[in-house]
């Protein structure tokens, strides 16, 4: 077999009902070049049993001899990706339409984007309905390789690179270095320099569904234009 496409990575913890959902959304897709890395951060339920009833050479499962938090999660399965593009994706939110990836792949066919950003839905609160659109943009917004620094800052800040569903990057030279001690976006450095490098695309109208969960968000980042 050789090297996927995409690798879709999915840090999980406790969350097996959704995380199922979130799997089958890929599995779905029309595009079927992908490996799945799903890194469990030692969870107690049944995850691993999920995942196996999947019986999908694809699904590429690692668990934690114990729980080393959720940035350090996310930053091992960033480095143990091997596919040509990196897309994220939380354990409980879903990508929306069966032909997401297969836009995807046609726009970096035809323009090489370092990073490209899905639209995301949010449901409310008790992850009920679906309540409104996070990037409210009503095209796609493209920006080209070298775009100017505070103009990419600006850019990533308008699509909320902090939400870590539907980041799709390439995976190039990323090292254990690269990583901020942040619990919302350790990658952020990653992204600029593949933007800057490539250019950077937002799509508007292929979307993530997001939903609701609790969490400790203890150490955050923000991004400081001025500097």
């Amino acid at each position: 077999m050789g090297q996927p496409f995409f690798s879709i990575v999915i840090p999980t913890y406790n969350r097996s009902n959704l995380l199922k959902l979130a799997i089958n959304s890929f599995l779905v897709q029309d595009f079927q070049d992908f490996e799945i890395l799903v890194s469990d951060n030692n969870s107690t339920d049944n995850t691993k049993e999920i995942i196996e009833s999947f019986y999908d050479k694809r699904i590429i499962y690692l668990k934690n001899d114990q729980n080393i938090g959720a940035a350090s999660n996310m930053n091992k399965l960033l480095l143990l990706a091997q596919g040509k593009y990196i897309f994220t994706q939380g354990d409980d939110d879903v990508i929306l339409f069966s032909n997401s990836l297969r836009k995807v792949y046609n726009l970096i066919s035809d323009k090489n984007y370092g990073f490209i950003r899905l639209n995301f839905l949010s449901k409310d609160r008790n992850n009920i309905k679906i309540t409104n659109v996070w990037i409210n943009e009503f095209s796609d917004i493209c920006l080209p390789k070298q775009t100017g620094s505070i103009a990419l800052l600006f850019f990533l800040d308008r699509v909320h690179v902090d939400f870590f569903s539907g980041l799709i990057f390439k995976n190039e030279d990323i090292k254990h270095g690269d990583f901020l001690i942040s619990e919302l976006s350790p990658w952020i450095k990653i992204i600029f320099r593949l933007s800057k490098k490539y250019g950077a695309a937002f799509m508007s109208n292929n979307y993530i569904i997001a939903s609701w969960s609790k969490g400790d968000l203890s150490k955050v980042y923000y991004i400081n234009k001025d500097n």
